[in-house]
């Protein structure tokens, strides 16, 4: 019986094993070879997903934003009264636990490498935009002194 692979979960996976290389030993290690590596995965295994290392990264990039995110808007549509949830959103950005220490440190990696790179990136400025919202929530709730 053939093996079945649920290509969108290999997707993931590959991209957080580009998220530990990354967090371990930084953007420059990031190649398709050292992410193969730690995902268990021969290269061309890895090319089949993503075709180049480019793709790879962005993908991961947007795997990091769309978890943050999910988890955002959880908070944000629970029955938390509006400080406690906006004190639980910003936690949010901060590095307190595995899951946050590790997405916050492969953002900013992203971001420095995007912006050095030239290549423009719509989602580096995203901890901005989030600021932004908060404050004006906080102005909004009349928790901003």
């Amino acid at each position: 019986m053939p093996k079945i692979v649920d290509h969108n979960k290999r997707k993931e996976e590959i991209a957080k094993a580009t998220w530990r290389v990354i967090s371990r030993e930084g953007m420059r290690k990031a190649t398709v070879r050292n992410i193969a590596n730690e995902a268990g995965i021969s290269l061309g295994a890895l090319r089949y997903y993503f075709s180049t290392q480019e793709e790879l990264l962005i993908f991961a990039m947007k795997l990091v934003h769309e978890q943050v995110k999910e988890r955002m808007e959880k908070i944000f549509a629970s029955p938390m009264n509006p400080k406690e949830k906006l004190t639980a959103l910003m936690l949010e950005l901060i590095p307190y636990n595995d899951v946050t220490r590790i997405e916050m440190e492969v953002w900013l990696e992203f971001v420095i490498h995007y912006r050095k790179s030239g290549i423009p990136m719509k989602m580096t400025d995203g901890i901005r935009s989030f600021v932004e919202f908060l404050i004006n929530i906080l102005q909004e709730e009349g928790l901003l002194k």
